[in-house]
C-alpha cells in the first residue's frame, strides 16, 4: 500500500484511553495506477484482529481512505478526518510529502457552514440527550402555532415564507428554534429549525405541520436516560466532538490530547449525573450556533483545490 499518512486515533489520541483500551489506527492511501484507471479504487480498506467479539487491549482496528475519499470527508467535516488533520507528533506513525502538502493548505479544507457533519452530529446528540422537558414543549408549541395558523383560514399550502413574519415573532425567543440561512451549494435558502430539524421557507405549512408534528411525537415518547455503558460513551463521543468544534470555529486548531480528557473519561465511565451531562451537551449547542456567526474560517472549503490536488497525485500515479 502506498502510504500517505497513518497514525493512532481515537482514545489513545484523545487522551481518555484506559487500560483496557483497543488500539485505532487511521491511515490515508493513494491507490495503484490499474485501479485509478479501471475506476475501482476502494474509498476505504479497513482490518481488524477481532471481529467476533468486544475488543480487548490487544486488538487492533485499522482503516485507510483512499485520498480522494479522506479529503471529501474532511470537506464535509467529518469528525474522525478533522483528528486526523490535526493528529499530534506522538501518535504520526508515518508521513509522506503528499501529506505534507495538505497539511500546507489545511485552511482550504475548513469551513464553518452548518451543514459541516461534526455540527450535524452535536446537534443530534443534543436532540438525544439533551434536556428533554424544553424540546418537547417547544415542538408542541410548534405544532400547535400552524395548527392555529390553518385554523384561522390560513391556506396548507401556502408557503413557509408567506407566514415567516407571524411565526418567527412568535417562537424567536423559544429554546431550541432557529431562522438559519442554509446553502445547498446552488443557493442559500432561509430555514426554520426547530429541535435541531430543519424545513426550508419554500416547504409548504402542511408540509411543515407534518415533519414537526413528527419531531413532536418523538420527544413524547421518548425514554431520555442512558441505560448501559455504550449510552454514556455515546454522551461523551458528544460532548468531545462539540468541544472540539468550538475550538476549530475559534481558533482553526484542535488541541490533543484533549484539554478536557479527564471530565470525558468520567463521563464515559457514567461517574457524571445525567442532569449535568444533559446540560453541558445543551450549552455546546447555544456556543456552537454563537461562535460560528462570528468564526473567520470561510463559509465552504475550496472543493475546486481538493478536485486540483487529488487529480494533480493520481496522474502522477498514472504516470502522466
Amino acid at each position: 500500500m502506498n502510504l500517505v499518512v497513518e497514525m493512532r486515533v481515537g482514545s489513545h489520541l484523545h487522551g481518555t484511553n484506559s487500560e483496557t483500551s483497543d488500539t485505532d489506527i487511521k491511515g490515508v492511501y493513494l491507490p495503484e495506477a490499474r485501479d485509478i484507471i479501471l475506476q475501482r479504487v476502494k474509498p476505504s480498506i479497513k482490518t481488524a484482529t477481532n471481529e467476533h467479539t468486544v475488543n480487548t487491549k490487544d486488538d487492533v482496528d485499522t482503516e485507510h481512505y483512499s485520498l480522494q475519499e479522506y479529503l471529501r470527508l474532511v470537506a464535509d467535516g467529518n469528525s474522525d478526518a478533522l483528528d486526523m488533520l490535526f493528529v499530534n507528533p506522538e501518535n504520526l506513525r508515518f508521513k509522506s510529502h503528499v501529506w505534507l502538502d495538505i497539511l500546507a493548505n489545511k485552511e482550504k479544507l475548513l469551513s464553518k457552514s452548518p451543514e459541516r457533519d461534526f455540527l450535524r452530529f452535536v446537534r443530534s446528540q443534543c436532540n438525544k440527550w439533551g434536556t428533554a422537558q424544553s424540546r418537547t414543549h417547544t415542538s408542541a408549541a410548534v405544532v400547535y402555532l400552524f395548527q392555529e395558523l390553518i385554523r384561522l383560514g390560513k391556506d396548507p399550502l401556502d408557503k413557509l415564507e408567506t407566514s415567516a413574519i407571524c411565526f418567527e415573532a412568535e417562537l424567536c425567543d423559544r429554546p431550541h428554534v432557529s431562522f438559519p440561512e442554509i446553502s445547498n451549494g446552488a443557493k442559500t435558502l432561509k430555514h426554520l429549525c426547530v429541535c435541531g430539524k430543519s424545513v426550508p421557507y419554500t416547504a409548504s405549512i402542511k408540509e411543515a405541520l407534518m415533519i414537526f408534528s413528527a419531531v413532536a411525537k418523538r420527544y413524547r415518547h421518548m425514554d431520555y436516560a442512558p441505560r448501559d455503558a455504550r449510552d454514556w460513551k455515546d454522551i461523551a463521543h458528544g460532548v468531545r466532538v462539540g468541544t472540539q468544534a468550538i475550538e476549530l470555529l475559534n481558533t482553526g486548531n484542535i488541541t490533543f490530547p484533549r484539554p478536557d480528557a479527564k471530565y470525558l473519561k468520567r463521563l464515559k465511565a457514567g461517574e457524571v449525573a445525567f442532569d449535568e451531562a444533559s446540560f453541558v451537551l445543551e450549552n455546546l449547542l447555544h456556543m456552537l450556533d454563537t461562535v460560528s456567526n462570528y468564526s473567520s474560517l470561510p463559509l465552504e472549503p475550496d472543493r475546486e483545490w481538493i478536485d486540483d490536488f487529488v487529480t494533480h497525485q493520481y496522474l502522477y500515479e498514472i504516470g502522466q
